[in-house]
């Protein structure tokens, strides 16, 4: 990926801008016009700077990484064993409510891996459905029947989400 620099423009700048403004970043009154300058910049720069990210307001690989997979929200995409691993806020909260739950996750990394697949496969086993270790329509269903249970037990909420209001 060609790092995205200020000054530019287009509709790569506009995903950046969509991105920031879910996420809750204040790109003033201008909003998502495609220009990466001033509050985009500057949201850019608060956003690495939170992630533990290189505070260059460019938007390069791991900073693009970082914003993608802090979009994701539980119920978004099918979540299995791969490689490369999926990882995410989705999968951190999947593990947070898992562990919530009893089910252990071990770390809540925001990883998909070995030991979030087998908790997965813990918690089918758990609600009676099939076994397959993958976090789907189905295993979504259950896990959010349980809601109650683990929601605000889990990781911080996403902001997307009003605080009393159900994920997907």
């Amino acid at each position: 990926m060609k790092p995205i620099t200020p000054g530019t423009r287009g509709p790569a700048i506009e995903d950046i801008q969509r991105r920031l403004l879910m996420l809750g970043y204040d790109l003033g009154r201008t909003g998502v016009d495609g220009v990466f300058l001033g509050r985009t910049q500057e949201a850019v720069s608060s956003f690495q700077h939170e992630h533990g990210l290189p505070d260059d307001g460019v938007v390069g690989q791991a900073t693009w990484s970082a914003l993608v997979d802090s979009t994701f929200i539980l119920g978004d995409r099918m979540l299995y064993l791969r490689l490369p691993h999926f990882h995410g806020h989705d999968v951190r909260v999947l593990q947070g409510a898992l562990n919530a739950l009893g089910f252990s996750v071990c770390a809540e990394d925001g990883i998909f891996g070995a030991g979030t697949e087998a908790a997965v496969r813990e918690f089918q086993r758990s609600c009676g459905h099939a076994v397959d270790g993958i976090f789907g329509t189905e295993t979504a269903s259950a896990l959010e029947a349980f809601r109650h249970l683990w929601h605000g037990r889990s990781p911080s909420p996403h902001p997307l989400q009003a605080p009393d209001q159900d994920a997907r």
